[in-house]
């Protein structure tokens, strides 16, 4: 029967890092540990796959704030509209006897209350970011402990199988039996490996997306308030 498929091993491999390659044979004593370690996992997938629905939630209702601020813009931009017509019209129908600054006061409110809001936009966007950011940090720490998990279990089953076989194995003069139940978790592990690089990569691509919004952003002078505001804090922790 075939053995494992082949897989990249990362710097410094354990134990478990050598079993999933088969570069290493398998050894029964290490059963106890790894069914512990197993059995700790399960409490750290919940744990993050909780944080990473948390994350998700924070970003679907920052998302969804973006409608309502449009719609308070519209709103305040059309009620500035329908009055900045008739105050310039009122000065240039008597603009000797009309009070161009108790007009333009009459409007400082509203115009006040449309800059705060755009810069608020502005905000909600740094935020939208930092959520998106935060869920797939989370999801990329979701992956990894599903990564982990699905090794231990792959892990377990070969030992267990070792331990079984462990007559033959001595006959056989040290054969090692790969099982078609660890054949197929191993495959799983190997998907549950690939899925941790696509996440990182997913997390890596956003970080640089950013990055270079914000580098251009600085380069053209286009930086918001917003933008400029946020940065403070965050370069003086």
């Amino acid at each position: 029967m075939d053995g494992p498929l082949p897989m990249r091993l990362p710097p410094n491999p354990s134990p478990l890092d050598l079993l999933m390659q088969g570069a290493e044979t398998p050894d029964p004593a290490l059963l106890p540990e790894y069914m512990l370690m197993a059995k700790e996992a399960g409490p750290r997938r919940e744990k993050r796959i909780h944080d990473e629905e948390a994350a998700f939630a924070d970003e679907r209702r920052l998302t969804g704030t973006r409608k309502d601020v449009s719609t308070l813009i519209t709103s305040l931009q059309e009620r500035l509209r329908n009055r900045w017509i008739p105050s310039w019209d009122e000065l240039l129908d008597n603009i000797t006897a009309c009070d161009s600054l108790a007009l333009s006061e009459q409007l400082t409110p509203l115009e006040s209350q449309l800059s705060f809001v755009k810069d608020a936009a502005d905000r909600l966007e740094l935020r939208i970011a930092t959520a998106r950011l935060r869920r797939l940090e989370a999801s990329l720490e979701r992956r990894k402990i599903e990564s982990f998990e699905s090794q231990l279990l792959y892990a377990i089953s070969v030992l267990k199988t070792e331990t079984a076989m462990a007559a033959i194995r001595e006959d056989e003069g040290g054969a090692v039996v790969f099982g078609k139940r660890s054949i197929a978790l191993r495959e799983a592990s190997l998907e549950e490996g690939r899925q941790v690089a696509l996440a990182e990569t997913a997390l890596r691509e956003e970080r640089n997306r950013q990055l270079t919004a914000e580098q251009t952003h600085l380069a053209q002078g286009t930086l918001t308030r917003a933008a400029i505001a946020s940065a403070i804090p965050a370069r003086q922790g």
